[in-house]
């Protein structure tokens, strides 16, 4: 095989494995049409291959065509890559932006070929311009993505696919310009972008779909786990994270304890400083709430069901607002709600549950005037390491009823039966 043949070979490499990926992107936007920016990578990965053909195929013949017509699909292939990991962290740059960018690229590289002929500014603004919206997105994203492994891979992945073109413009410094189209593409700059673009471009493409993969399963999970009407945990999701509480292994309870220390202060919980972290309870104790809306029937009766659903929504908000997100908390019955405090003593979840309490009766429906207020009944209690839960929540739920049977709008709080 001679040189130019494993030079057509290597320039073909990414273009092949990117047309794979358009297809792959396609068919998982086809599972779930909601997820816009499938679309958006689809296009990417179609239109950076006819981009990297024109160059080899030379066509449109011209090299000042052929530089124009390349950079339009090269630049768009960016363009839509960049929106699309954008559009799935929630913060596009918007059409309008990416025309006006696309125009600047094209101008510049009109103004560097028909008036001022310079190869090396021609490579220095795409690579240094490609590079900068990576860089860009990279850092814009990183702040609006929950913390999870595949976001962090994604944020690794287009910070250095925006890296290696800032390289390759630093590699060009000194070089002495290639002249014509088929001189470029034997350049040795020529081989190493294809190499590069061979191995990133799919792998940064695979992160994406795996992403997106991540994003459905989550989402399945989410639609299994979460009740739609509060936006909290429905019974399922609640027994599914308290489980896991209890099966935490050494090296997550050590986290978890990190984490509790670094709490922000807006939760105002105070938690135990001596967490265990030699068996798989994270904590020395925590603390166990157990909530009832009072006389919620009769708001449905007096209101109507769509009433009731509001103050339901309005409840799950509020406990959303005042715990942490290493508490679990639950909607587990019609009007019954259930929170765990890991970490949380009993004078701590005391003062937390009295803020609840207030914090409830602060609640303002749309529905009713402004001295309508709902109140709620609390169970508390605390348990270890070696507490069976079900006995202690079903100790809670008697000090719940003992609450409501003696007034209502009360707390109870008793350490749990041993």
């Amino acid at each position: 095989m001679n040189d130019a043949s494993i030079r057509l070979l290597l320039s073909l490499i990414a273009p092949s494995v990117l047309m794979i990926f358009t297809a792959a992107f396609i068919g998982a936007w086809l599972k779930d049409r909601e997820r816009h920016y499938l679309l958006l990578m689809a296009a990417g990965c179609l239109l950076a291959p006819i981009g990297a053909i024109m160059q080899i195929l030379q066509w449109p013949s011209g090299d000042g065509r052929n530089a124009l017509f390349s950079n339009f699909f090269y630049t768009s292939a960016i363009l839509c890559a960049v929106e699309g990991i954008l559009l799935r962290a929630r913060r596009p740059i918007g059409f309008k932006r990416d025309i006006l960018l696309l125009t600047a690229f094209m101008a510049l590289i009109a103004y560097y070929f028909y008036v001022d002929r310079d190869v090396l500014m021609r490579v220095y603004i795409q690579n240094a311009g490609y590079g900068a919206l990576f860089i860009t997105a990279a850092l814009r994203m990183r702040k609006h993505l929950e913390q999870r492994t595949i976001n962090r891979a994604l944020f690794c992945f287009v910070l250095l696919f925006g890296l290696q073109f800032i390289v390759r413009t630093v590699l060009t410094i000194g070089l002495n310009p290639p002249h014509g189209v088929p001189a470029f593409g034997r350049s040795e700059f020529w081989q190493y972008l294809m190499l590069t673009n061979g191995i990133l471009g799919p792998a940064l493409a695979l992160t994406v779909l795996a992403a997106a993969i991540s994003d459905i399963i989550s989402d399945i999970q989410n639609e299994r786990d979460i009740d739609p009407l509060t936006g909290i945990l429905n019974r399922t999701g609640f027994e599914r994270r308290s489980s896991k509480l209890f099966l935490s292994e050494d090296r997550r309870a050590s986290k978890a304890n990190k984490a509790l220390s670094a709490t922000a202060p807006t939760s105002d919980i105070a938690v135990d400083g001596e967490a265990k972290t030699t068996g798989r309870f994270p904590w020395t104790y925590s603390s166990l709430i157990v909530c009832d809306l009072d006389h919620f029937k009769k708001i449905n009766d007096t209101y109507g069901h769509l009433a009731g659903d509001e103050v339901l929504a309005t409840i799950g908000e509020t406990l959303k607002q005042h715990t942490r997100k290493q508490d679990i908390v639950g909607r587990i019955g019609g009007e019954e709600f259930v929170i765990i405090l890991p970490g949380v003593t009993m004078e701590a979840a005391r003062l937390f549950a009295e803020r609840l309490r207030l914090a409830v009766a602060a609640c303002r429906f749309s529905f009713a005037q402004q001295d309508f207020h709902v109140t709620c009944s609390i169970g508390l209690t605390t348990f270890t390491e070696n507490s069976n839960f079900l006995n202690t929540f079903a100790f809670t739920d008697e000090l719940l009823y003992e609450a409501k049977s003696s007034g209502r709008n009360k707390i109870i709080a008793r350490t749990a039966r041993s």
